[in-house]
């Protein structure tokens, strides 16, 4: 969408790639079935060691964990990562950009011009500002409960804007950060403005500083170390910022690659190295070309001049 005019400059139709919203909640709800009491709630890893027949965890509250292969994960930001790599080489590079989100409640009469727009999400870019926008309903009224009742939409609103600082400097409360976030909308389209300055109360909150950076599994050999028993998956092996909504089909092709590694292991214990190791390269290679690509695409939607056609931001990773 243009933030400016409130006209779009790209539409998908509504069944494009028969896309589906879901509740993460009860996705993930759904994904933890069955295994409920296999999972252990505030754990925070401390350390690892390899041993001659698999590797013990160490968690910061004492308790230890042996097991034959450690897979990191543990997010952008892993713990999993570091002490596998070292700080230097986990590092993971900072794009020169803000950004915050939040989730909010939602009225009818204020969702009514936004679900008019499009039924499920938008974003938009502010042609003479370097500013990005996304809206997405992440649940819906249910349909079930009483007219008498209020209907109510559970949104997801997030804002990022080039910054040659990155995100150094947010402010710390959510007042200060809503504050932002309403400033950063002052030249916006009054359709869109009314989501930070309506939809956004004075007291909203918790808005999350979200820093834009990406990373990909370095070239440096980490079997030596590891001798086949530690691994990482999903943003742990590849950092990637959201504009171009990749990441999550990453870490399915992740999981899906990790499994047969896991099954060529146990039909052949002596090649585990080398099997872990090709899974490894995989993964570099699809996690480099498609970070780079999401840091190019972050750098571009900011700016309205340079979305076109052939914009990284539309080019397919996937095929």
């Amino acid at each position: 969408m243009n933030l400016k005019t409130c006209t779009p400059k790209w539409s998908l139709p509504p069944t494009y790639g028969d896309r589906m919203r879901v509740v993460r909640g009860r996705l993930r709800d759904m994904l933890m079935e069955g295994i409920e009491e296999r999972i252990l709630w505030g754990k925070k890893l401390s350390s690892f060691e390899v041993e001659k027949n698999g590797v013990e965890v160490q968690f910061n509250d004492g308790s230890c964990y042996s097991g034959d292969l450690l897979v990191g994960v543990d997010g952008c930001h892993s713990t999993v990562r570091s002490l596998q790599y070292g700080a230097p080489l986990s590092q993971p590079t900072p794009i020169p950009a803000c950004f915050l989100g939040t989730e909010a409640l939602a009225n009818e009469s204020q969702m009514k011009p936004l679900l008019a727009l499009d039924k499920t999400l938008f974003q938009g870019c502010h042609p003479s500002s370097p500013a990005w926008m996304w809206f997405s309903v992440m649940e819906r009224p249910n349909p079930n409960v009483s007219a008498v009742v209020d209907p109510v939409w559970r949104v997801q609103i997030c804002l990022s804007w080039l910054s040659p600082t990155g995100h150094a400097d947010i402010p710390r409360t959510d007042g200060g950060r809503i504050d932002l976030m309403r400033q950063k909308s002052t030249d916006f389209h009054p359709t869109f403005k009314k989501i930070f300055h309506e939809i956004l109360s004075d007291s909203h909150g918790p808005v999350i500083n979200v820093p834009l950076e990406f990373w990909w599994l370095p070239h440096a050999e980490s079997l030596g170390k590891s001798k086949g028993r530690v691994t990482l998956a999903g943003d742990a092996a590849h950092t990637m910022p959201l504009y171009r909504g990749e990441g999550f089909n990453h870490a399915l092709m992740d999981v899906n690659n990790l499994l047969r590694a896991i099954d060529a292991i146990l039909s052949n214990e002596a090649d585990r190295e080398r099997i872990l190791h090709e899974y490894e390269e995989e993964v570099r290679a699809r996690g480099q070309r498609s970070a780079l690509m999401c840091r190019d695409a972050c750098l571009e939607v900011h700016q309205f001049d340079k979305l076109g056609a052939h914009s990284v931001v539309r080019q397919k990773a996937f095929t």
